[in-house]
């Protein structure tokens, strides 16, 4: 079994880029979102987006 650990970045891109949302830049911010919540998994979402922009946007 290859367990191989990627960047976050890396892992958000291969999960995430091909999802349809119904406009590329929805899934665009998905990745981005990904990305800055596997950065810093242990966080809260303040933490991983400290822009109050990036966090408005951000629906659960």
């Amino acid at each position: 079994m290859n367990q191989t650990v990627l960047a976050p970045a890396q892992w958000a891109q291969m999960e995430f880029a091909l999802v349809r949302l119904g406009d590329q830049r929805r899934t665009q911010r998905l990745v981005k979102i990904a990305t800055r919540l596997a950065q810093s998994p242990g966080g809260t979402r303040p933490q991983a987006m400290p822009q109050w922009g990036e966090l408005g946007r951000f629906q659960l």
